[in-house]
């Protein structure tokens, strides 16, 4: 049995595809093929409600779910609904997201 100590890191899956896009953004894939044809994102935001000054208390919270609803690109719910359908998503079923103290989490599911 192998024990990792307090001050070392844990070890790297092999599998693991990191990288970083253009705009700073970090990514990390983790091929799986069971069970096929499917996927899972997380898009991890370090932002949550520590972040928030005096007068906004719950923009955090707001904002996350503001982010399905629309986007510049998909201007109203029912062109998010299209496009999470297109990534064969069941809108509302296969997307979710959190806050917490420290950050926000969106998750989509296909």
């Amino acid at each position: 049995e192998e024990r990792i100590g307090a001050g070392e890191r844990l070890p790297q899956n092999p599998r693991l595809v990191k990288g970083e896009l253009g705009n700073g953004m970090r990514y990390v894939v983790i091929p799986n093929s069971t069970p096929r044809d499917r996927f899972l994102a997380n898009l991890v935001v370090f932002a949550g409600s520590a972040d928030e000054g005096d007068g906004e208390l719950g923009l955090a919270h707001y904002l996350e779910h503001c982010l399905f609803l629309a986007t510049e690109k998909y201007g109203t719910s029912k062109d998010m609904d299209a496009m999470l359908s297109s990534l064969g998503c069941t809108p509302h079923a296969d997307s979710n997201a959190a806050t917490d103290f420290t950050s926000t989490v969106f998750t989509l599911c296909a």
